[in-house]
Formats: C-alpha cells, sequence, structure tokens
C-alpha cells in the first residue's frame, strides 16, 4: 500500500499562496462583477478612515464587516455574546496588537493575532448585564499595525431590562433622627411569574433589613408584576451624618418557561442622619462685608419632634480645617431668646453679630449651642464670611 506524506505548510508558503489567491480574487472581481461576492462583506470598507486620505493597497489593511452591534432588549440574568468578524484586506501582515473593552462589564477573546493577507478572524465579545439597567452604549478599541487606520472602535448597544427591578425612589430614606427608630420601607418588583426572597445582606453594620410581604399587583401598563416590600432599620445608635450602605438580594425566580433559576442583585440604600434639633439656616454666612460694617444674623433653632428643651450655653470656636484659614480677626457677639410661634411650639433664636474689621481678608468658626438635651447636647453652626475693601 502507497501512503502519502502530507507535509505543514510553512508559514512563508502560506503567506505567498493566499496572496496570490487574494490578488487574483481582486483582479477578478475587476473583470468580473459577480466575483465580488467572495470579497469580505462591507469591501469597500464604510465608515472606517474616510477621512484618512488614500489607501496603500500594499500595507496591512484591517476591515470589520460591522463596527456597531445592538442586543435589542435583553434580561440581566446572564452575559450575551457577539461575534465581529474582520479581514485582512491589504497586501502584508496585519497584528492586532490590543484589544481594550471601554468597561469591565465587557470581555473580549482573539485567538491569534497575526492575519495574512485574505485572511479573516474573529474577535468575540462577552458583556455582562447583571446589576445594570437601561440602555447601555460600550465600545472596544482595537489597535492594529494597520497604518491607514491604527485604532478602530467597535461599539455595541443593549436596552436592559432588569429580572429584579429596584425602585430608585426609595434609594434614599431621608432624614432620620438620631437616637429614633424609624422604619423606611423600599420596593423591589418582578415581572417573572414566581418572584421569593432567598436571602438579605447588609454591607455593614447600623442597618438591618426584613421581607414583610410579597404580593401580586398591576403596574402603569395593567400588568401583573410581583411586588415585595423590604423594611429598613436603621441602628439608633448611628452618629449624625450621611449614611450609606449595600443591600445584596438574592432572589428564586421562575420564568415563563417554567425554569428556576437565582438572580443576585445589589442597590444601595442611604439615609441622613441628623439631630432632634433642627437649625435654620444650618450655617452662619455673614457674605461680604467693608471695613467697619455693622452685621446681624439669626438663626431658630427647633425640635423636630416637639421636645422641649433649653440653650444652656453658647461658645465660639476656630475653624482648624484646612479650608477654614482665617485671615482676619473678628469680634462676635452672640446672643439668644426663647419665643412662641403662633402654633404654640417653643422656639430658640440665636442671634450673632458684630462690626468688621478695618483689615481686608477672611474668617471662618463656629458657634457652639449647648442645650440639655441627652441626645442633642451641642448643635455646631459654621460662620464665615469676608472682609474686602
Amino acid at each position: 500500500m502507497h501512503a502519502t506524506q502530507i507535509r505543514p505548510q510553512s508559514r512563508m508558503n502560506r503567506y505567498f499562496g493566499l496572496a496570490s489567491l487574494t490578488a487574483g480574487a481582486v483582479l477578478l472581481a475587476m473583470m468580473n462583477p459577480a466575483a465580488a461576492q467572495d470579497l469580505p462583506p462591507n469591501w469597500p470598507p464604510k465608515g472606517q478612515g474616510e477621512q484618512a486620505g488614500p489607501i496603500d493597497e500594499n500595507a496591512p489593511r484591517l476591515v470589520f464587516d460591522e463596527l456597531k452591534h445592538n442586543f435589542g432588549r435583553i434580561r440581566d440574568r446572564a452575559p450575551v455574546v457577539h461575534s465581529y468578524r474582520f479581514t485582512n484586506v491589504g497586501g502584508r501582515l496585519v497584528t492586532i496588537e490590543k484589544v481594550k473593552p471601554s468597561c469591565g462589564c465587557t470581555t473580549t477573546e482573539l485567538a491569534i493575532k497575526d492575519y495574512l493577507p485574505g485572511e479573516s478572524g474573529f474577535i468575540e465579545l462577552s458583556f455582562d448585564p447583571r446589576n445594570r439597567h437601561g440602555v447601555q452604549h460600550k465600545t472596544v478599541k482595537v489597535t492594529s499595525n494597520d497604518p491607514h487606520e491604527p485604532e478602530i472602535v467597535l461599539e455595541f448597544e443593549a436596552d436592559i431590562d432588569p429580572v429584579i427591578k429596584f425602585d430608585q425612589r426609595y434609594s434614599n430614606l431621608g432624614q432620620l433622627i438620631k437616637g429614633k427608630s424609624d422604619p423606611r420601607t423600599i420596593k423591589v418588583t418582578s415581572s417573572l411569574p414566581k418572584f421569593e426572597v432567598k436571602s438579605l445582606e447588609i454591607s455593614g453594620e447600623g442597618m438591618q433589613a426584613t421581607v414583610k410581604s410579597i404580593e401580586t399587583i398591576e403596574d402603569r401598563e395593567g400588568n401583573e408584576i410581583q411586588e415585595a416590600t423590604i423594611e429598613i432599620v436603621v441602628d439608633p445608635s448611628t452618629p449624625r451624618g450621611y449614611f450609606s450602605r449595600g443591600l445584596k438580594l438574592v432572589g428564586l425566580m421562575t420564568d415563563e418557561e417554567g425554569e428556576e433559576f437565582e438572580q443576585v442583585s445589589q442597590f444601595s440604600v442611604s439615609a441622613n442622619v441628623v439631630g432632634d434639633i433642627e437649625a435654620s439656616p444650618t450655617r452662619v454666612g455673614l457674605g461680604r462685608l467693608e471695613p467697619g460694617e455693622s452685621f446681624e444674623r439669626q438663626i431658630r433653632l427647633r425640635s423636630r419632634t416637639g421636645q422641649q428643651f433649653d440653650i444652656v450655653g453658647i461658645e465660639l470656636k476656630e475653624d482648624t480645617s484646612l479650608g477654614g484659614i482665617t485671615e482676619v480677626n473678628v469680634e462676635l457677639e452672640v446672643s439668644h431668646d426663647t419665643v412662641q410661634t403662633e402654633a404654640g411650639e417653643l422656639m430658640h433664636r440665636v442671634k450673632v453679630s458684630g462690626e468688621a474689621p478695618d483689615k481686608a481678608g477672611r474668617f471662618f468658626g463656629f458657634v457652639i449651642v449647648k442645650t440639655n438635651l441627652p441626645d442633642d447636647p451641642e448643635v455646631e453652626l459654621r460662620y464665615f464670611g469676608l472682609v474686602a475693601n
């Protein structure tokens, strides 16, 4: 029996063979237009390098079949993939040096970097839509040794319909009074036939989350959806100031085909923890003053919960922060009194008065109002102004 030995084709032979084939295809296309169907679908290329001047046919030339792709409306359940096909339509080797997505939600794969004239390849793209919603527009920058167009930007869009939707109106719980237990609720919905909350996890301390109910309701278009009501409680001992925590929800879902799966969604919940005493305005802005100009400002203090309290003392303190460098000294006089509002509520008034010095410059500081409330022993009011000639 006679055996035929097949030798691997060398890279050089492959180059000349494909180059000859490509040249022949182009010549055939010129003589016979019907043969043009053997060339890349977008030859001559459209949208690539239209302003870059004449093309050197002997140089590397990277051409993609498409520059844009639209995934349409998708759910955020799993990554979606797409292949961008390209061809080296030039006369020399094309080297793809870098493929860089614009977002960490996108990954790409490229089998090899070098492509002979006439060779085609694919950039495999995977986009992870999880924890995203609405229209997303992303790009992938492709860098090669094509002198005509060394950088090509691929684009794609997706309109993401989250499996679990978090009503953004509930992301900010608003003002919470320190020391008071004040439960708030947030709403989470799903358009799938079945939705159960398997677990809730808070990213840090100081906040608790509990599922209170899940029920079927109608959305604005009259479609039935599942709505979960989650109660959020911020620890009363949480210090005053802005407070934010991440909420991780694991849902047990059933889709329209009856397939069961788990879906993980993450949200952010924030609140502003304040004291019981409310100051209006919250700062003493003295504005721009002329040298020797007299000034007086008034701050009103009241209890948010209607508690009666007394002012037991007032002190002045320098602002030693980086932005509070005082350039001039200003003598301030601070006094206070108590008045009754039309609603019968007692309100304290703090008056800050003085006279601007002759020297120009900025001045900063704090008025510290001391009270007899255990949860609000001090109220800090920042003052600032500018003396200008």
